[in-house]
Order: C-alpha cells, then sequence, then structure tokens
C-alpha cells in the first residue's frame, strides 16, 4: 500500500529553499588585469579538498579565494554574462529548507461529508538540503526533523529525489520551471494514532487509515509521504537566494514488504512523440473498489511565469486503456478538469478513476496480462506501460576501499518481475560538462569507481541485490535495467543510484600531543576544516572555521563534538549539511576536540 491506495490524505502549500551553490562547479572564475576571464580548477570534489590555485600569478589567501567565490557570479565578463555561467549564484546560501502546507483533501472511497482534518497542518519542520553528487540535479536528498501532521509530530527520514524534470514548465526563468518528487515513510505508533484522533476531532480519513494500519498489523510500516516540488522561483534576498515554490503532497499507508521511496505500482512512460518530453505515469489498480488511482504530478507539463498563472497545458481527453490482450478495454476517461491546476494544488495531482462500469472486462484484461496506455484524444497516444526499477538507496555513500549493498525492487505488469536478472552499468561524473549530471554512455568495467556483482535472479518479491566494492574516489551511477537501455541514463525512465565514495583517510598516526594548541589547529584547519570555510561560507557569521580562538571554545569544542557524531547522520542537525565527511576525517576531528577541551577546560 502506498498514497496511491484509499484512504489518502492530501496536502499542498509552499515550499522556500536557501542552498549553497559554492560547490556547484570545481573551478574558479575572475577576470585578470586586461578583464578577461580567467578560470582554474579549486575543488576536488572526489577528495574533498582545495586545490592549490594562483590568481594572476599569486597565491591567494583563503579569504581572497572566498571573496572571489562571492564575486565570481556577479562579475560580468565581455559578452555581458557573470563569469562563471551563473552557477554559483547563492555562495552563502543555507541548504535548508521550510515548508508551509496544510491538508487540501481527503479521499477514503466511502464517500461522506467534510473533513476536519482538511485545513490542519501537514508539513515538515525543519529541512536540510544536499545533493549526494555536487554537481548534479539527480541526486538530492532531504533530511528532516519532524513531520507535524493536525499537531502531532511524526519522526520523518531522509528523502530522495526522482525524476527531476526541467521541461514541466518552459515559460518559468532558470530552473523554475523544473519539478521533483520525493518519497518518503513516517513511523508513527497507537498513541500518535489516539493524538490525531483527538486533534482532529475523531477525523473519518484518519480514523480510516487507523484501521488499515491496524489490520496490516505487523507489515504496517507507517505512513507513505510523496511530495513533489514545482514552480519554483528565485527570490535575492542581500547575499542569498532563496527558491520560492509550490507543494504538491499526498499520505497514505506503507508497508514494511515494500519499499519505502517507490510505490508499489504500475509506471507508464513517454514513448511517442509529444509536445515536450513527459515524466511517468504511476497508478494503482484496487480491484476490490474498483478504482484506479493515478499519479500525474510528473506527467502532465505546465505553463505560466509565476505561481498566480500556472496552469495546466490543454493536453485534450485522456483515456485510459487495456491493450494486449484481445481488444482494447477502456477502463475511464481523464476530462481536463480533472487534471486541471486545482487537481495539483488539492488532490495531490491525483486522479481516481471508477470503473465498475466495465469491471468484468478490465478484470478480464489484467488477469490475462494486458498493460495500459494513455492516448489524448487531441495528441495521439503519450504514455504506454513497462516495467521499473527502484531502489531506495537512491542516494548512497561509501568509504573508498568499503563495500556496500543496494536492494532494488523490479516489478513489470504490476507485478514483481521474479525470475528477472537485472543489467547493471556504471556511469562516471566528472563534475564538468554534460557528464557532471549522471555521467555520459557507460564505461567498461575498467573504469569503474566500484566493483559490481553480477546479481542473482530477482526473488519472489521481485527484489535482487547488489553487493559494490568502492576502489577509487568520486561520484558514479548505477544503473540497473532489464536490458533494454545500452545508451545513456534517461532520469525519466530507468531505475538508478547516485554512488558518492568519500576518501578513506586516517588519522591514528598523528598523536594527540600534535594536535593541541596553535599548531595542531592549524593541522585540523588544513585537514578538514578548510574545505568547508572556502565552500560553504554560511557558518562564518556565527563561527570562524579559520579562527583558533573561536574554534576553541569550550561550547564549540562540545557542540562540534555534538553535531558531527555519525550516529546523527540521518537526521536534521547533523554536520556538515552535505555529507561529505569521511570517516576518517570526522574521528579526527572529533578527537582534536576532546583533547583540546580535556587540555583547555580540565575543570569542566
Amino acid at each position: 500500500m502506498s498514497y496511491l491506495d484509499l484512504p489518502r490524505i492530501c496536502f499542498g502549500g509552499t515550499w522556500t529553499g536557501n542552498v549553497a551553490t559554492g560547490n556547484n562547479q570545481p573551478f574558479l572564475y575572475w577576470l585578470d588585469d586586461t578583464r578577461t576571464p580567467q578560470s582554474a580548477p579549486l575543488i576536488d570534489f572526489a577528495n574533498v579538498t582545495i586545490l592549490p590555485i594562483e590568481i594572476d600569478g599569486k597565491t591567494p589567501t583563503d579569504v581572497d579565494l572566498r571573496q572571489a567565490m562571492n564575486d565570481e557570479d556577479k562579475i560580468k565578463g565581455p559578452d555581458g554574462k557573470p563569469i562563471d555561467g551563473g552557477a554559483n549564484w547563492s555562495y552563502w546560501g543555507q541548504n535548508t529548507a521550510s515548508f508551509a502546507t496544510s491538508v487540501t483533501a481527503v479521499t477514503t472511497g466511502e464517500g461522506g461529508g467534510a473533513d476536519p482534518l482538511v485545513g490542519m497542518t501537514a508539513g515538515f519542520v525543519h529541512a536540510e538540503l544536499c545533493d549526494c553528487n555536487p554537481t548534479g540535479s539527480q541526486a538530492s536528498q532531504v533530511f528532516f526533523d519532524v513531520f507535524d501532521l493536525a499537531g502531532v509530530p511524526l519522526d520523518a527520514p531522509r528523502a530522495n529525489s526522482r525524476w527531476v524534470w526541467f521541461f514541466r514548465n518552459r515559460d518559468m526563468p532558470a530552473s523554475g520551471g523544473a519539478s521533483g518528487v520525493f518519497e518518503t515513510v513516517l513511523p508513527i505508533a497507537e498513541e500518535q494514532w489516539q493524538a490525531l484522533l483527538a486533534n482532529t476531532g475523531q477525523s473519518p480519513a484518519v480514523a480510516a487509515l487507523h484501521q488499515a494500519w491496524k489490520t496490516a498489523g505487523t507489515n504496517a510500516a507507517g505512513l507513505s509521504v510523496r511530495f513533489g516540488l514545482y514552480a519554483t522561483l528565485y527570490d535575492n534576498a542581500g547575499e542569498t537566494v532563496s527558491r520560492d515554490g509550490l507543494v504538491s503532497g499526498a499520505i497514505g499507508l506503507a508497508l514494511k514488504s515494500e519499499l519505502t521511496t517507490f510505490p508499489d505500482c504500475r509506471t507508464l512512460y513517454n514513448g511517442f512523440p509529444a509536445p515536450q518530453s513527459l515524466g511517468p505515469v504511476l497508478l494503482k489498480v484496487n480491484e476490490g473498489s474498483k478504482i484506479v488511482s493515478i499519479d500525474l504530478f510528473t506527467a502532465l507539463p505546465e505553463s505560466g511565469r509565476d505561481h498566480a498563472t500556472v496552469t495546466k497545458k490543454p493536453m485534450g481527453h485522456l483515456t485510459l486503456a487495456l491493450t494486449g490482450h484481445g481488444a482494447p478495454v477502456t477502463v475511464g476517461v481523464i476530462a481536463p478538469e480533472q487534471y486541471a491546476m486545482t487537481n495539483v494544488t488539492q488532490q495531490g495531482a491525483i486522479v481516481d478513476l471508477d470503473y465498475s462500469a466495465n469491471a468484468a472486462a478490465v478484470q478480464a484484461a489484467l488477469a490475462g496480462g494486458a498493460t495500459f496506455t494513455l492516448t489524448s484524444d487531441t495528441l495521439g497516444p503519450l504514455f504506454a506501460e513497462g516495467y521499473w526499477a527502484a531502489t531506495d538507496s537512491r542516494n548512497f555513500y561509501l568509504q573508498n576501499g568499503n563495500a556496500g549493498l543496494i536492494k532494488v525492487k523490479v516489478m513489470e505488469n504490476g507485478r514483481p518481475a521474479a525470475g528477472r536478472k537485472i543489467d547493471l552499468q556504471q556511469f562516471i561524473v566528472d563534475y564538468t560538462g554534460d557528464n557532471n549530471d549522471v555521467g555520459g554512455d557507460p564505461v567498461p568495467s575498467s573504469d569503474w569507481l566500484c566493483n559490481m556483482e553480477a546479481p542473482l535472479p530477482a526473488d519472489a518479491d521481485g527484489f535482487v541485490t547488489i553487493r559494490l566494492t568502492a576502489r577509487n574516489t568520486g561520484n558514479c551511477v548505477v544503473r540497473f535495467t532489464l536490458g533494454d537501455n545500452p545508451n545513456a541514463v534517461d532520469v525519466l525512465r530507468d531505475g538508478f543510484a547516485n554512488i558518492r565514495i568519500l576518501p578513506n583517510d586516517t588519522y591514528d598516526h598523528v598523536p594527540d600531543a600534535d594536535l593541541l594548541g596553535e599548531a595542531g589547529f592549524k593541522f585540523m584547519y588544513e585537514h578538514v576544516m578548510r574545505y568547508f570555510y572556502v565552500t560553504y561560507p554560511v557558518m562564518q557569521p556565527i563561527l570562524d572555521f579559520s579562527n583558533y580562538h573561536v574554534m576553541t571554545s569550550a561550547a564549540f569544542l562540545k557542540m562540534l563534538q555534538k553535531v558531527t557524531d555519525p550516529e546523527g547522520w540521518w537526521t536534521y542537525g547533523y554536520m556538515p549539511r552535505t555529507r561529505d565527511l569521511s570517516d576518517g576525517r570526522r574521528a579526527l576531528l572529533d578527537r582534536w576536540a576532546r583533547v583540546n577541551y580535556a587540555a583547555l577546560y580540565p575543570n569542566q
């Protein structure tokens, strides 16, 4: 079960993101004495270090580097454009997000009147944004504090992006026309259900979800939350640039036997000529209630240059049909008003089609292995069903030389692809040009960043386990297919995982005595803090990472140990927010803080 099943709670509203862009590219840009643009490599993302650099023949200080990074997006070259190509547009960003969302609708499948839950809070409280691949757009992840549902706080695990789609709205400037989908599962206990029922005046939707949760028993995982971000525009505010966008979300019941970041469903892909590239359609058939629930969030494009004018592009009437088992069977027709913007803002971009009038034919076609298509009466065929392969390890971290496991689920025609063997390809991210996102073409095994063991065929539930062993630092993409795409990654169709391999460095050989005093601070700064001081300056007004006296205050030394504790890596509040501190450097930082605290504050 998932948000595609009933009962369902829908929510929507706005979000604001404040991202840091000092790591958007590895180069530093400046104008020389003749006003000619120059550039040189500055950031080694693979090894998480700052490279030696000269600006006009001189070695800059770290303060100089930060000033140059602050200026590179503001200085215009001879062509009138920013000399860095506009990449570092929010150098002082915080990598945080906030949500202002509430319940917009509930659907139980039982009819009935208004639900008191509608209008109540439904949204994430405190969020950190970061990318597993610092230069890419398909590796975003959000770490939360809690999800507030009607005043009841629920723990919210990390959510990973899928289908970051840059052609949703070509009218909006920059990446404002893009959208992305995130999904996670909120654990919930009986006492929280009781609090929800009390806070909502015995909401029928909450009661129905509670009953479904009890019926699932030990297989109940919690609440499935899918939220889409779209129409995200830029708001310049001093040294930082916020991104203000819209949110369309849905909540349902989640089961332990399914993925937490991808619903058990059927997926339709755009394989026909269309006005523009279209994202996938997700649908779930409930043969008991004779309802097909269809998630169109990523599938249908929009127009309009701002939040007030955004609207769905006309795609005509959309006919959902089953083909491949006798004559085509019509499941239902989606009228334009059903997929209009009110559906996105109020119903989570989900349409529920009742096929009870043609139930016998539909169920016969399903039993015979028919597959779904979605066709426009004005544009022709748009979507056809295909398999899907997905993993909860969408953004996966390894230390160089270490091994890890990725669990992939494969579904075909609404059923686990039991016995099917997946193909694995690897793509190298070079952090520059066309290969800075999901790589270019697949590379031979001799060029892999991590070894991949050939997986066994999928088990009865469609699961396959892949063992990865890191052999070099950097970023790569591992794609899993059924052998149908030998070319570059199709981000709107292919299943893949972003892999970040951090250095496996150790400082155990450095004695504690060498970490004391200003000399010890200099060693720690060069090996750990300098990278973050240069690339992420947002902490500067609070804590100067380059200042020995600030960094060795009693309060900071204690705080440093707490926020970098590896036990908190998955949580909101962990530092660094970018999650690119290796185990070895974290251990050095922790030891430096402990030995200096003991030496400087022996009586505390």
